[in-house]
């Protein structure tokens, strides 16, 4: 067996291992906090306000950037990671 993981992908790991090491690989828009009853805190996100039920504005903090083509720009609407 190898020591290496088998994704770090974090859409399909499912080990506990990998799942204590995404947060120091990832950072996610909007977090949870896990020592006050899971609310959700900012992330890569400063703030964000809902547009309705399926839909949130998100307001990325100063200098985060994402690969090309991740974002519609004419849209702002968050495409694909692919």
């Amino acid at each position: 067996m190898s020591g290496f993981p088998p994704s770090l992908d974090p859409v399909i790991a499912t080990d506990t291992a990998i799942h204590r090491t995404m947060p120091q690989l990832f950072e996610t828009l909007i977090t949870f906090d896990h020592a006050h009853d899971m609310a959700l805190r900012p992330g890569l996100a400063e703030r964000w306000e809902r547009i309705n039920a399926q839909s949130l504005r998100l307001f990325l903090r100063k200098g985060v950037a994402f690969p090309r083509n991740v974002f519609d720009r004419r849209r702002c609407r968050l495409q694909s990671w692919s």
